[in-house]
């Protein structure tokens, strides 16, 4: 293979007629030059926001899972009501069982206001007010009804047992299918205990 042919496919020419050419596409004395395009913020992201990831060490299993997805339920409106008081926007609040296992909470907050949104962040994650029975409740069912949801089609659920597997079997598949087994693995003692094994640094 020549190099001007090679040259035709880099740039993305037709290489059916020009790679036929005899003529050099570039002298050999200089190098391709491609014009740069204009670089743009992305558009999820706010213009003159700070993007933050504020993450936790956490160790998943399959008698905690449950628990630690019922808390980021009940806890999530909190930190949005939070960081929209500091003029920002969250994206997510989960925990992420994968390479280092975390609870991660992502938002956009205005700038200069960094500090004060993590500050709030912190004190929301460990309050403890959040656990009434009413959330609890509530959180449980949003659990219950998702797996359940997708049990009933034979492609996803496969897709996550997949999943499952490759991480280490942090579910147990038969208890996301026994309705029981969330009121046994959810409850205010197993949240609780999701929040103290959290260390924040005092500021």
């Amino acid at each position: 293979v020549n190099r001007h042919r090679i040259a035709c496919y880099i740039t993305g020419a037709c290489y059916e007629d020009t790679s036929r050419k005899e003529s050099s596409i570039f002298s050999d004395s200089a190098l391709p030059g491609f014009s740069a395009k204009v670089a743009t913020s992305p558009k999820h992201i706010p213009y003159r926001r700070t993007n933050i990831v504020y993450s936790l060490p956490y160790s998943l299993t399959a008698s905690n899972i449950l628990a630690a997805e019922a808390y980021c339920e009940m806890v999530r409106p909190k930190i949005a009501s939070t960081i929209n008081s500091q003029g920002g926007n969250l994206c997510s609040v989960a925990f992420h069982p994968d390479y280092v296992p975390e609870l991660r909470v992502h938002f956009h907050v205005k700038h200069l206001r960094e500090w004060s949104a993590v500050h709030q962040v912190e004190r929301d994650l460990l309050d403890t007010q959040i656990i009434t029975p009413k959330h609890l409740f509530e959180a449980k069912e949003r659990i219950r009804s998702f797996y359940c949801k997708m049990h009933e089609d034979p492609i996803a659920w496969n897709r996550f047992a997949g999943y499952n597997l490759m991480s280490g079997n942090r579910y147990d598949l038969l208890e996301l299918r026994d309705i029981c087994a969330y009121d046994t693995r959810v409850t205010q003692e197993t949240v609780f205990q999701i929040i103290k094994t959290f260390q924040v640094e005092e500021k």
